[in-house]
């Protein structure tokens, strides 16, 4: 019917990793952090299986706050994106200017992706398109 989903505000999302500032190992964070429209904030712990529910002690906080979620956002994208600018704007709530940063950010990981390929030592920013070479990883815990 000429309606392609992709064209949808909101439904993109870069699906990330981190990894650590001088090399290409991966970060595990156990911590959950959701930020919703410069506004909203879930903290946790939890996840979202049997063990998390039903055995663990987990924790997890939800806040109301546009200047607690707005400098929270701002704070991490900045680590992440190596204090870039045009990647951690303010106006985060105006589709044109998330449709330009989720371009900016594509552009930072593909840079890191073509860093990776060349086999740089080092990332250029200490994240990356989300990846597993070994599965095994996550049954670890």
């Amino acid at each position: 019917m000429g309606y392609d989903l992709k064209d949808t505000p909101g439904v993109n999302a870069h699906i990330c990793t981190l990894v650590a500032d001088n090399t290409w190992q991966e970060v595990y964070v156990h911590s959950k952090v959701t930020i919703i429209d410069d506004v909203f904030t879930v903290i946790g712990s939890a996840n979202l299986n049997t063990r998390s529910m039903e055995k663990d002690t987990e924790l997890g906080v939800i806040l109301e706050s546009g200047e607690i979620a707005r400098d929270l956002r701002k704070r991490l994208w900045s680590l992440h994106t190596k204090k870039n600018a045009a990647a951690n704007p303010d106006g985060m709530h105006d589709y044109n200017v998330a449709k330009q940063v989720f371009a900016v950010w594509k552009v930072l990981l593909d840079d890191n992706r073509k860093a990776k390929k060349e086999k740089s030592s080092k990332p250029l920013y200490p994240l990356r398109q989300f990846f597993r070479p070994n599965p095994k990883v996550s049954k670890l815990d």
